[in-house]
């Protein structure tokens, strides 16, 4: 037939190099971030930093970090920062941006629980694949590795990425506290075991970016206090105002 090549045998038509392209393109493509989240996580970190939670000029960004933008490993960072829900822009992108989750999750401002939270939701429930394992497995231990690489193609992950698949998701997971050593074996545990863990926010240490309700003064803590300009204000009932009955 016009236009169509065959093998030597004459069995088969060749595929175009274009075509062939177009294969290996698809057989590349990964249902997952190429990389762990702690990475991604610390290029966020460096966006804060030095942007002070405001976008950054893609080209002062790497040039802070002492990188070169157009570099195989820049672009993968900034495409991987954006798969996680961490920074939005691509890699011709003029600038680079904290998502609101993003910018939540990398300030020292906020809680150790939302920080929780927001890190289990971008690592894990936010994609997709994991958060199928994630649901296949919580509450049980980690299963062998042969057993996730199963599941992994069982939830769509095409079998040349599924060992890596498996590999990022047990780091994830690790990473941000959903892995633990419980009764000599790793279990997979649910959020809301992990967050049993987390110490809730006492009174006097809210975010300082959130306001207290009618309040009127501020409460200063040793660590801020600037005490040649600071007025204290002693009320005579504060042992029972910030201190608990159980306690006291």
């Amino acid at each position: 037939m016009a236009g169509r090549s065959k093998t030597a045998s004459g069995d088969a038509p060749e595929k175009s190099p274009i075509v062939e392209a177009e294969l290996r393109r698809r057989r590349s493509q990964r249902s997952f971030p190429a990389s762990t989240f702690e990475e991604p996580l610390e290029f966020a970190k460096a966006v804060f930093r030095i942007g002070s939670g405001q976008p950054v000029k893609r080209l002062t960004l790497f040039d802070q970090l002492g990188k070169s933008p157009e570099s195989g490993g820049s672009r993968q960072l900034i495409i991987n920062s954006s798969r996680y829900g961490l920074t939005r822009g691509g890699v011709q992108a003029e600038n680079i941006d904290l998502t609101p989750e993003g910018l939540r999750v990398v300030d020292e401002q906020t809680s150790a629980r939302e920080r929780a939270i927001l890190s289990a939701q971008l690592a894990i429930s936010n994609i997709e694949p994991f958060q199928k394992l994630y649901d296949k497995f919580v509450g049980n231990k980690l299963p062998a590795h042969a057993v996730l690489i199963d599941a992994a193609r069982d939830v769509g992950i095409e079998s040349n990425h599924a060992a890596e698949a498996v590999d990022t998701f047990v780091v994830n997971l690790r990473f941000v506290g959903l892995l633990k050593t419980l009764s000599g074996a790793e279990r997979i545990i649910s959020q809301d075991l992990l967050l049993s863990e987390l110490p809730s926010s006492p009174i006097g240490t809210l975010s300082a970016h959130r306001a207290l309700p009618n309040a009127g003064t501020s409460i200063v803590t040793s660590d801020h206090a600037q005490y040649q300009s600071t007025c204290f204000y002693i009320a005579p009932n504060w042992r029972r105002a910030f201190r608990s009955p159980k306690t006291f």
